[in-house]
């Protein structure tokens, strides 16, 4: 199944409209409906956003399993502990090095 669908299936099923699901990820409604028109993808921040706030995989959204549920423990334990020491360049090589794990997002040239 295909991101768009999913998404448009897991709004669905909270009954929320495109408005109100834009308003709780702080994005603007017009982004989300073509997000489910397929006219765009979201970038890995706001991937995460909707897996998070709908409790799901990024593999799951974006169609590559049919495993919704999230395995983010590991990794919000991790971010949680490179915060506390400070270490944002680290976290943020960390995160780059996940997403390019998952191709969510493509290697910089």
């Amino acid at each position: 199944m295909s991101f768009q669908k999913r998404l448009r299936i897991l709004r669905l099923n909270r009954g929320l409209k495109q408005k109100e699901l834009a308003e709780k990820l702080n994005i603007v409604k017009s982004t989300i409906s073509a997000y489910e028109l397929g006219k765009i993808t979201p970038t890995a921040e706001n991937l995460i956003s909707l897996a998070r706030f709908f409790d799901v995989s990024t593999d799951y959204l974006l169609g590559e399993s049919d495993y919704s549920r999230r395995i983010s423990s590991d990794i919000d334990n991790e971010k949680a502990l490179l915060s506390e020491l400070g270490h944002k360049n680290l976290l943020k090589d960390i995160l780059y090095g996940i997403l390019l794990n998952y191709e969510i997002i493509e290697k910089k040239k």
